[in-house]
């Protein structure tokens, strides 16, 4: 089941949630965050640029990056000959907020395979090398400018190029349909968090053919994926897939938050067809469609106790918001959106200050627990969350 999430209420603008609450297909995009618009990324020349991730020279490689987080010596072996070939991608030069994410290396000439999620609308990124030297400090001679060639965003890759590539990178060969089994090793490698060069390794659980997800609550996703129970977070995105042979055989793209091992990679098979191309491949306009809320009620509930206000914002005549209002003051103004295929709830946004402009808090439920384990938190009176955390984190946070 999909749940493609819209909040809108009326005299205010419509806000769209980049992001899909559904057990199967829940994705916020693990590395993009608050992306530049395409006339800022484009104004941004490449010296900008290069001055602009100057912030990210202070990240080192230190002793525990090579070795000390692996197991077993072929773990070792693998991570220092391809952690070279993984680059730190920031698509957001110049801001604090900026976007990071993953790359890895495919080509001896500096093509580089990645997600469209990572660079947006952006026409070059801000690329870092790790350095060749063990525990050496990033420098000015570590970064690029890459140039976006193409990409897919149905499918979620991106392909850059940079030019004069270090000399010491091993590029990534491509696996094959035909070298992922279920129950098979792979690694990744990647930036959680701007945690620069980590090593994770997992098991790959299933393959998943034309799976379907939402990084952006305006379209669908979909694609061949590889579902893996290898640790990865925000600012792995982007980043190889790989098997003990060195293969690359997905790019990790995206999981299920408050999830035991639920991540996905798109696969390699996809990303053959995807170099193949000839030129980008983007959502269709129809996906774009408009449509102007309707409301489906307004008056009172059934007890006579609270003012209700349903809307259908996507033209398909069904609730998808509904707000209420209750006539005791004390209790907050509560906002639920709901899930397309049952019409129950799958999030309640809460509002202390029984106001439109302000929402303090949200609780949101997947198909398999029904105890609103996800806590939404918000800034400054937004109704779309900026982060989710579990409802046990969060709780235990506010007893400290």
């Amino acid at each position: 089941m999909k749940t493609g999430i819209f909040l809108l209420f009326m005299g205010v603008p419509v806000f769209s949630v980049a992001f899909e609450l559904d057990n199967n297909h829940f994705s916020p995009g693990l590395a993009s965050r608050n992306q530049l618009s395409k006339e800022k990324a484009n104004s941004l020349s490449a010296l900008d640029k290069v001055t602009s991730i100057s912030r990210l020279l202070a990240h080192s490689v230190s002793e525990e990056d090579e070795g000390g987080i692996t197991r077993g010596s072929s773990d070792v072996n693998l991570f220092k000959k391809y952690s070279s070939a993984v680059v730190f991608i920031d698509s957001n030069p110049g801001s604090d907020e900026g976007g990071i994410g993953s790359g890895a290396v495919i080509s001896a000439d500096g093509k580089i395979i990645t997600n469209w999620h990572v660079v947006g609308a952006n026409k070059t990124v801000g690329v870092i090398f790790k350095p060749r030297d063990k525990g050496k400090q990033i420098t000015a001679d570590d970064i690029r400018i890459a140039k976006v060639i193409r990409v897919n965003t149905i499918s979620d890759l991106a392909l850059l190029q940079v030019h004069a590539m270090p000399t010491h990178v091993t590029p990534f060969s491509l696996g094959s349909l035909a070298d992922i089994d279920v129950g098979l090793d792979v690694h990744a490698i990647g930036h959680p968090y701007g945690a620069t060069w980590t090593y994770t390794k997992g098991l790959i659980s299933q393959y998943r053919e034309d799976y379907v997800w939402r990084s952006d609550a305006k379209f669908n996703h979909q694609a061949s994926v590889i579902q893996t129970q290898t640790p990865i977070n925000p600012g792995n995105s982007g980043g190889p897939l790989i098997l003990d042979g060195g293969q690359l055989v997905g790019i990790n793209s995206f999981g299920i938050p408050d999830a035991q091992g639920l991540n996905y990679a798109v696969s390699v098979e996809e990303i053959k067809k995807f170099l193949k191309q000839k030129k980008s491949v983007r959502f269709k306009q129809e996906q774009k469609r408009k449509c102007e809320p309707k409301t489906l009620f307004e008056g009172r509930n059934e007890a006579n106790d609270a003012d209700i206000l349903e809307l259908d914002t996507t033209c398909d005549k069904k609730r998808d918001v509904s707000f209420v209002k209750s006539d005791d003051k004390n209790k907050a103004l509560l906002m639920y959106v709901f899930e397309k295929t049952d019409q129950r709830p799958n999030g309640v946004v809460l509002s202390y200050k029984r106001s439109f402009d302000f929402w303090d808090l949200s609780y949101w439920v997947n198909e398999l627990k029904e105890q609103w384990p996800i806590v939404g938190l918000h800034k400054a009176g937004n109704p779309v969350p900026y982060k989710f955390v579990s409802r046990d984190e969060y709780e235990k946070q506010g007893k400290k």
